[in-house]
């Protein structure tokens, strides 16, 4: 804005120019220049003495000195054969320091107008139109009206300058009573010239009635005829673009001063090394005072003398060398606390190339600086924790290449730092086309994360290792980078393989030795119903209990034996699942009918509360000997007379079923043991009769089956005889 607006004044026809409180000029335009026929250096901080001859340069003295009292005036001053119309008025410059700006307009034809308008007063009905064609050539507006206010003539120009569509229209305004002319001020200026016969002059600002505002700079004279007024000529130049100018440059001289009051950069001037001139809100109250308590003061009255010389250490090389410094310097605030503040020192240069003041400006950058001194120890941190990690971490590029990296990586991966900086990991030729197709398809569709990714990498030399590899994002000055672990697992790998063959021979044992047990099971049973059933009658009563206790072991013993195959069945992954479209609210009807007697015999009861239509996709077989195992567990464990409810709820994608009791409940250790592979304990209640007999396969199993359902099952209790709840979700199906 101040470019612009420094431009339209440098191009304006007018004097235009700037003095300080000494009177001496600091800005000038070209036409201003001209006039005074000197180089603008040549004007520049001289006086009206220095440049005018001593009449003229006396009177222009007298008239900026009544500017500066009055607060503006306009004068009309004469040189040689030159009229001239001057404009002085009072301005702030450089903050609360007061000058004087001027506009000096050559109105010599507006005289000679005038004048010539005068002398042929008496000749107007014999020359009207060579008066007419005198004036609608002239640059300025021209009107004549007769005592009444009865416009009698105007040009072209004025026409323009009321924005009027047509001299007929404007022919039809009263001037002396017209509303929008009455609020201007424009009618009683008029009238007094009508009544006094003295000439007006006015700036005045005015809307016409076809919408156009102007301002404009008028001139009323009295038209005379044999002694007495005949009526009124006025002379009006639009001024307009003056005023906006004018406006436009006090305008911003008051946003410059907002912002500098309102701004948190303190900002300061200097006229010398170590005095202040102006300063702003957030100097002041970085220092604790008010700004008139700190402008026009010396430094080292404010502050410490060690701090005082630094300060004007700078400002001498400003003063010293006419450019730029950028400094940082600690300096005490109002409460005696040092902070950093980043000050910046600009040379203010007049027309000669010296430097009239220095703007200075401060940033405080203590937090700043604190946060950078945290953010350096803690990438020290960082560099230590990231070479002394016992596994393998490197960092990439966004697109992928090796730009740092520990020994552990080196050593896990098999290349040197020099080999690998700069490279890509994936164009190392270390990774089968399996592992690297995978990779590549998980960074797609994760954006670039991978977690915990088995990879086989072989180098000819170091052979095949396994290695768990996770990539990650992290920003490094603001710029995305990949995070990437290299772990080693290889011998983990082989590890884990020998458990499991171990696992696989101990489940293949067991079941081999479950099916011999069987054989001769199946025979001591077969020989103990057969005896009894042939020889009744003749073995005694205490003969045939022994026997039929034998024929009660072999049917428990089964039992546990045919736990033991479907758990090495589990394992080894050779169970079936047939799963099928099913209705699980009936599958839960027919366990409570078939465990129903038993929790009968026990005076306990057992409440439903399920929704009607359950359907999900399992093997009905597998899904029934999960809920038998849950409810024969809670009526086992409930003591006589106890409650058992089985409920069922819909979440998201899921049914969730629930077998709540009032039973002897768990503590938190045997928690622990649940769900695991004889995790049987003794659990024993006041007046509760527990029959311990069991594998403690029953919940083992049916988590494995759950599992091979793609669900969840868990246990909750608040502990010893408050009862547990068992949960286990299936899918919803469609």
């Amino acid at each position: 804005m101040e470019h612009l607006i420094y431009s339209f004044v440098n191009s304006s026809t007018d004097l235009i120019f700037l003095k300080d409180e000494n009177l001496e000029y600091v800005l000038i335009n070209d036409a201003y220049k001209e006039f005074i026929g000197r180089k603008k250096d040549e004007i520049i901080g001289k006086t009206d003495k220095d440049l005018l001859p001593p009449i003229l340069a006396q009177q222009c003295i007298i008239t900026d000195k009544k500017a500066l009292e009055c607060g503006e005036i306009t004068a009309i001053e004469k040189n040689e054969n030159q009229i001239f119309e001057v404009r002085k008025f009072r301005v702030k410059i450089n903050g609360d320091k007061v000058g004087i700006g001027g506009i000096i307009r050559d109105i010599t034809g507006h005289k000679k107008i005038e004048n010539e308008l005068r002398k042929r007063k008496e000749e107007l009905s014999k020359s009207r139109e060579k008066y007419k064609k005198l004036t609608e050539k002239a640059p300025v507006g021209i009107l004549t009206c007769d005592k009444k206010g009865v416009i009698q003539y105007l040009n072209e120009q004025m026409l323009r300058i009321l924005g009027s569509p047509s001299k007929e229209l404007t022919r039809k305004i009263d001037l002396l009573h017209f509303p929008l002319l009455k609020k201007a001020g424009f009618s009683k200026k008029l009238k007094n010239v009508l009544e006094t016969g003295k000439i007006e002059k006015a700036e005045i600002k005015y809307k016409s009635k076809w919408g156009k505002s102007i301002w404009a700079r008028v001139h009323f004279s009295p038209l005379m005829e044999k002694g007495s007024i005949n009526g009124a000529q006025i002379i009006a130049d639009d001024i307009s673009m003056l005023k906006k100018a004018e406006n436009a440059l006090k305008k911003s001289e008051e946003n410059q001063r907002i912002l500098l009051s309102n701004i948190q950069t303190q900002v300061w001037y200097l006229t010398d090394d170590e005095t202040y001139a102006s300063v702003n809100k957030a100097h002041a109250l970085f220092n604790g005072m008010k700004k008139e308590e700190l402008e026009f003061k010396n430094i080292f009255n404010i502050y410490p003398k060690e701090v005082a010389q630094i300060c004007q250490e700078g400002n001498k090389e400003v003063f010293k060398t006419r450019k730029t410094i950028f400094t940082e310097e600690w300096v005490p605030n109002g409460s005696g606390e040092l902070r950093l503040l980043e000050i910046t020192k600009v040379p203010k240069l007049r027309e000669d190339g010296s430097v009239e003041y220095i703007v200075c400006s401060a940033e405080d950058i203590t937090a700043r600086k604190q946060a950078q001194n945290a953010l350096k120890e803690s990438e020290k941190k960082f560099s230590t924790t990231f070479n002394s990690s016992p596994i393998g971490v490197a960092i990439t590029t966004s697109d992928g290449k090796f730009i740092d990296l520990n020994d552990k990586c080196c050593e896990t991966i098999g290349y040197s730092r020099d080999e690998l900086i700069g490279k890509h990991f994936l164009d190392l030729k270390i990774i089968n086309s399996i592992d690297l197709d995978n990779i590549k398809k998980k960074i797609q569709l994760n954006n670039g994360i991978l977690r915990n990714t088995e990879v086989t990498i072989q180098k000819e030399e170091d052979g095949e290792k396994t290695i768990l590899l996770s990539i990650g994002t992290i920003k490094l000055q603001g710029i995305k980078h990949y995070l990437c672990t290299f772990v080693d697992i290889s011998e983990r790998k082989r590890e884990m393989e020998k458990l499991e063959k171990l696992n696989r021979l101990k489940s293949e044992l067991i079941s081999m030795t479950s099916h011999e047990l069987k054989t001769p099971l199946v025979s001591i049973k077969g020989y103990a119903d057969l005896i009894l059933e042939l020889y009744s009658e003749d073995l005694a009563q205490d003969i045939k209990d022994m026997i039929s206790e034998i024929c009660n072991g072999c049917m428990r013993l089964e039992s546990r034996i045919e736990d033991i195959l479907n758990t090495s069945k589990l394992e080894t992954e050779k169970v079936q699942i047939n799963k099928q479209k099913l209705n699980l609210s009936n599958l839960l009807t027919q366990v409570v009918n078939s465990i129903g007697e038993l929790a009968y015999a026990r005076n306990q009861s057992i409440q439903l509360d399920i929704q009607e239509r359950l359907f999900t996709r399992g093997d009905s077989h597998k899904l029934f000997e999960v809920i038998e195992n849950l409810l024969s567990n809670a009526v086992k464990y409930t003591p006589t007379g106890g409650k058992i409810l089985i409920k069922t709820k819909l979440h998201d994608d899921n049914i969730i079923v629930m077998v709540k009791d009032n039973g002897i409940g768990f503590t938190e250790e045997e928690k622990k043991a649940l769900f695991t592979q004889f995790g049987k304990f003794e659990r024993n209640s006041e007046g509760l009769e527990i029959d311990s007999q069991g594998s403690g396969l029953g919940l083992y199993i049916s988590k494995k089956i759950i599992k091979l359902h793609d669900g969840k099952i868990w246990m909750e209790s608040e502990g010893r005889n408050k009862g547990s709840t068992f949960f286990f979700s299936l899918l919803k199906a469609e």
